[in-house]
């Protein structure tokens, strides 16, 4: 029958009949006891890659499923983040540079099976934004039943920023935007 290429697939025996085309020739059975084993196509399952943020570690593992195990892994083309290594399908490090319009990469992965199989994978990027830091570090007083707005200020980050009181209260009357902005009468 045909083999499924997604399973192993193993015959345990095969007979083969070898015969001439005379008519007094001879004829020859023979059986192999060595199976036949055809293992599933390799493929690459990573199709993306988790964005990193600069300055914070920074880990994450190629995936590959078919072939035969181990897998052997190298970058064949583009060139990865600052900061960070590709050791066998693993890349890690910390990146130290933002870089939110990345260039595509590939990687290939070969596995040990005779005959030996590699596939490259598509082209991955790896964006790294930059850290989100909060800048402000205090805010103006404030006089009781005046009106009162102070900006809170942060650098990185990516797309829109949302601000939130998540410890202590604010004083009666005030309230804080999503943006960042306390306003109010105290």
């Amino acid at each position: 029958g045909t083999p499924s290429l997604g399973s192993n697939v193993t015959n345990l025996s095969l007979t083969f009949t070898l015969k001439d085309s005379s008519t007094v020739g001879g004829q020859q059975t023979a059986t192999l006891t060595k199976p036949i084993t055809i293992f599933p196509l390799l493929s690459v399952t990573t199709t993306s890659l988790t964005p990193g943020v600069t300055t914070t570690p920074y880990s994450l593992q190629l995936a590959a499923t078919g072939g035969v195990a181990p897998y052997t892994w190298t970058q064949v083309s583009g060139t990865l983040p600052p900061g960070l290594n590709f050791t066998n399908g693993l890349i890690s490090g910390t990146p130290t540079t933002p870089n939110q319009n990345p260039g595509a990469m590939v990687f290939k992965v070969t596995d040990s099976g005779t005959p030996q199989q590699s596939v490259n994978s598509g082209n991955l990027t790896l964006a790294i934004a930059p850290k989100l830091v909060v800048t402000t570090n205090s805010l103006p007083s404030a006089m009781a039943l005046q009106g009162y707005s102070a900006q809170l200020t942060s650098t990185g980050g990516t797309g829109a920023i949302t601000w939130t009181t998540t410890g202590g209260t604010l004083p009666a009357g005030l309230s804080l935007s999503p943006g960042g902005l306390i306003s109010g009468t105290p």
